[in-house]
This record gives structure tokens, C-alpha cells and sequence, in this order.
């Protein structure tokens, strides 16, 4: 029988609170039919449909969209 000593902390590795720099927060939401983003000037915007197809974002039908901002993927609902 071999036996492994392992060092154990006290001291917590978890992270307390994540914060973000607001200029770099993204947001989108789907008002009659018309794509609104709140993103930082320049941001490149795509919209998809569920099927994965890049779709016009000036008149979104009801259903649900992935709109890609930069690097961020969001899922916003049509209705």
C-alpha cells in the first residue's frame, strides 16, 4: 500500500467576482421586426437563423436569431 501526501490551502481559488470593462459589454434585442445593438463603435454585427444561415437584419421574422457581435454570440428572440 503506497500512501500520497497531498498539501492542502486554506486559501479559497475560486473567483469572487468577474467584472467587465462597459465598453466592451454587447446587447441586442429584436423590437417589430428591427435588429437594435448596443456595442462599441465598429463592431462587426452578423445575424443567423437557427439554421446556421446569415440573414438580412432589417426585417427579422418571428423565431429566434443568433446575432454574433464581435466575438460574442447571442441568442434573441423575435416575437
Amino acid at each position: 500500500v503506497q500512501t500520497c501526501a497531498l498539501p492542502i490551502s486554506a486559501t479559497p481559488t475560486a473567483i469572487d467576482q468577474a467584472t467587465t470593462d462597459e465598453a466592451t459589454q454587447v446587447a441586442a434585442n429584436i423590437v417589430n421586426g428591427q435588429l437594435h445593438v448596443t456595442a462599441p463603435t465598429g463592431s462587426k454585427v452578423c445575424v443567423y437563423d437557427m439554421g446556421g444561415r446569415q440573414v438580412n437584419a432589417q426585417h427579422l421574422t418571428k423565431g429566434t436569431y443568433l446575432v454574433r457581435i464581435n466575438n460574442t454570440t447571442l441568442k434573441v428572440l423575435a416575437q
